[in-house]
């Protein structure tokens, strides 16, 4: 009691007010969250499909050749493969060092967002990118095979 003051504490208030902000971080996390997979899966798409795109003449040259859209689809699927490894190789210690980075900007004096260096969420990461890869091949594999080889085989220069 201070001087002409009475108050009280409400503990289980405070908890409520506390955990409905924490709901709210939650569920705009989750939104940011549901935008990066959707954003990051449009990338993967876009960037195969140019590099599809790229090699259109080879590969049509190569069905006309007599090569199967299975033979092509592993070929293809190892080349993603590759830049799957080399872009995990590469984005997990960049990705540390941004997220570090970022939330070494984020500190506050009264606050501080702690480092969390988790296996399963590099897992989960590695996961989402290995299903870009395998959905981005499937779409490409259907575009090849809508594709005019006679027409995309002509020389066009």
């Amino acid at each position: 009691r201070e001087e002409n003051y009475i108050y009280t504490t409400i503990t289980y208030r405070i908890r409520e007010g506390v955990l409905e902000g924490i709901n709210a971080f939650g569920t705009c996390s989750a939104i940011v969250l549901a935008f990066s997979v959707l954003i990051g899966l449009v990338v993967i798409i876009n960037t195969i499909r140019t590099n599809l795109q790229e090699q259109k003449k080879e590969i049509c040259v190569l069905r006309t050749l007599g090569f199967q859209y299975s033979t092509l689809s592993v070929r293809l699927l190892s080349q993603s493969g590759v830049y799957y490894v080399i872009s995990c190789i590469l984005g997990i210690p960049a990705g540390i060092a941004v997220t570090k980075l970022a939330l070494e900007k984020l500190k506050i004096e009264n606050r501080e967002y702690p480092f969390v260096n988790d296996f399963r969420v590099y897992l989960f990461a590695l996961l989402i990118v290995l299903a870009y890869v395998l959905i981005s091949h499937f779409i490409s594999m259907r575009t090849i095979k809508s594709w005019d080889l006679v027409e995309s085989v002509k020389d066009k220069e």
